[in-house]
């Protein structure tokens, strides 16, 4: 309780009123609580004041730094991830799939300056059959420049060679999404997993030196502005 202290001198002072009204003394040093104490409202004006306060403190920390305050609120949903694959990094410095020509095929080849490696969800739809033929039309391009060509899905072997029919690039299949995994290249749905639509140029030791990731329009996929831009990087690949 808040008090207030009151020095009156050395001797009592009497208070007189009305001669009905009786004298009242007040001691010398004496303490007297203040109306507000006796009736509570000290405490909750203190109360007050430091809810104040601390709203106040909350309040200019998200004025300084909004996106701070943002995170810290939604637990760091906004955060950027960082690239488990960057340009650079090693995922696999090789690995050996089956293909489509009934081989087990490595990547990176031995005999090759570098690799390109195109993953794909599903070959016998149409964004990825697009994909596949806009690529194999350019093979023998990407061969003169001594690059391996090569297209990965987590489908079994038998369904892409039936797709492949006709082509003269390889397929491989990713059957247990290891490899799909290992370069960020997994599409995880509910009801199933597939690749995901990404490619990687590669160094004979399996260094990333580019990559692309096609978005959902797939608009380079399908006028094949892609594979040929993909091609003008192997071009000017040391």
């Amino acid at each position: 309780m808040r008090s207030v202290t009151v020095n009156l001198g050395a001797n009592a002072v009497g208070v007189a009123g009305r001669a009905s009204c009786k004298a009242v003394l007040i001691k010398r040093n004496a303490l007297v609580p203040s109306s507000s104490s006796m009736f509570g409202l000290g405490k909750k004006r203190d109360r007050v004041a430091s809810s104040k306060s601390k709203r106040h403190v909350r309040v200019q920390a998200e004025e300084n730094n909004p996106m701070e305050a943002a995170q810290n609120f939604l637990g760091g949903l906004f955060k950027e991830k960082a690239d488990p694959c960057p340009v650079g990094s090693t995922p696999k410095a090789s690995f050996t799939l089956p293909s489509t020509s009934g081989d087990m095929v490595t990547v990176p080849a031995k005999d090759a300056k570098c690799s390109v490696v195109f993953f794909f969800q599903k070959s016998d739809t149409p964004g990825c059959k697009a994909e596949g033929d806009t690529f194999n039309s350019l093979a023998s391009e990407f061969s003169a420049k001594g690059c391996q060509l090569i297209g990965i899905s987590m489908e079994d072997v038998e369904s892409l060679k039936n797709s492949n029919a006709g082509r003269d690039i390889q397929l491989l299949s990713d059957a247990d999404g290891a490899i799909s995994a290992a370069f960020d290249a997994e599409l995880n749905l509910v009801v199933a997993k597939f690749s995901a639509r990404k490619t990687f140029l590669l160094s004979p030791s399996g260094e990333i030196k580019a990559k692309w990731s096609e978005g959902k329009d797939m608009g380079g996929i399908k006028d094949g502005s892609h594979a040929r831009e993909v091609l003008a990087a192997v071009s000017g690949f040391p």
